[in-house]
């Protein structure tokens, strides 16, 4: 007696859709935004130091400290949520914004620790920047990858 093909006739079940149970959709959620902090974090580290080499070698005052170190956060996440945008696939915007939310929590969070957080009205723009444009690069990063998709098929 033949078996009939997945696919034809069939309901096809869940192990039939995802053969490796181990790594769900679940699974490479979270992989994607602990990559994509990752990838925020050293992007922002680099931006500091690169800003912090300019601050020494030129006179730029050190008003200037707040605006480059916002840059530097942004900068960072939009690496961050490209990259988990790049590797979830889909849903970019939500992907980045959720990778811009855990940035901007835990980097909140390292201030509190090192009791250098400032609770002023940049508070509320920093937190935007960093998810509006964690969802921008999670929109890219998607897009990236639907493009490549589209050219090897």
């Amino acid at each position: 007696m033949r078996e009939p093909k997945k696919g034809v006739g069939v309901m096809a079940t869940a192990t039939d859709k995802n053969p490796e149970p181990s790594v769900g959709s679940g699974g490479r959620i979270v992989r994607a935004e602990l990559i994509g902090l990752v990838a925020a974090f050293v992007a922002s580290v680099l931006m500091l130091v690169l800003f912090s080499a300019v601050m020494a070698t030129n006179q730029i005052p050190g008003a200037a400290i707040t605006p480059l170190s916002c840059v530097s956060m942004g900068v960072g996440a939009l690496f961050g949520g490209f990259f988990s945008g790049l590797i979830v696939g889909k849903k970019g915007l939500i992907t980045g914004a959720v990778n811009g939310t855990l940035l901007f929590l835990i980097m909140c969070l390292f201030g509190l620790m090192m009791k250098q957080i400032d609770y002023s009205s940049l508070l509320p723009v920093k937190a935007a920047v960093c998810i509006i444009l964690a969802a921008l690069g999670g929109a890219a990063g998607v897009n990236l990858r639907l493009g490549k998709k589209k050219r090897s098929a």
